[in-house]
């Protein structure tokens, strides 16, 4: 299972972004984030998420998209592992942070729906509900994969059947994505939901 992770990891990420064409390729940020993907899948998450940072740290290179977001990745991995309330919040915060940093450098980056995917579970783990739901509908409104709308759409429906938003809060939600459009993402997330529930 561990080797498929791995395989799925280097395979997604396995070409530059092209949002960074004009970064220079660099030896150094292809070993770090070698490094990197390696530590992450042998749950080595300490070691990953040094490997990432260190890379983000390096001038624009042909990593710098992938790093953020598998440094991103990692620390939402961290935090839910972490024994300490406020180091675990640490960790979804700096998550955060960096798939913040990336949809800011790369708007148009082909990680920028993961981006906004792990920002929107950041939040949901620090119980900023709203925040986790509006980045939850900005996967759903742009033009993410199937699999990440997917993904949005469970999440969004699991924050609205548990009433975790105000319905003041999911008004503008439905002004963002149209009501048509929410309705539907509703009901998917919600079958979906219920489909893994059992």
């Amino acid at each position: 299972m561990r080797l498929t992770v791995i395989t799925a990891v280097l395979c997604f990420l396995s070409t530059a972004d092209a949002a960074f064409d004009d970064a220079r390729n660099s030896r150094d940020a292809e070993r770090l984030f070698t490094n990197g993907v390696a530590a992450y899948g042998r749950d080595d998450l300490d070691a990953a998420r040094d490997s990432f940072r260190e890379l983000t740290d390096l001038p624009p290179n042909q990593r710098s998209g992938a790093a953020l977001l598998m440094l991103s990745r990692t620390l939402i991995r961290l935090g839910n592992q972490l024994a300490s309330p406020t180091e675990a919040a640490q960790a979804y915060n700096a998550a955060i942070v960096a798939s913040r940093e990336l949809t800011r450098q790369a708007p148009d980056s082909r990680y920028a729906a993961d981006a906004r995917l792990l920002a929107g579970d950041g939040y949901h783990q620090l119980k900023r509900y709203y925040e986790a739901a509006t980045e939850y509908a900005r996967v759903l409104h742009g033009g993410a994969p199937l699999a990440l709308r997917a993904s949005a759409a469970e999440r969004l429906a699991a924050i609205v059947e548990n009433r975790e938003i105000t319905t003041g809060a999911l008004d503008r939600i439905r002004l963002q994505l149209g009501e048509q459009h929410l309705r539907d993402a509703l009901l998917f997330g919600e079958a979906r939901w219920f489909g893994r529930l059992g």
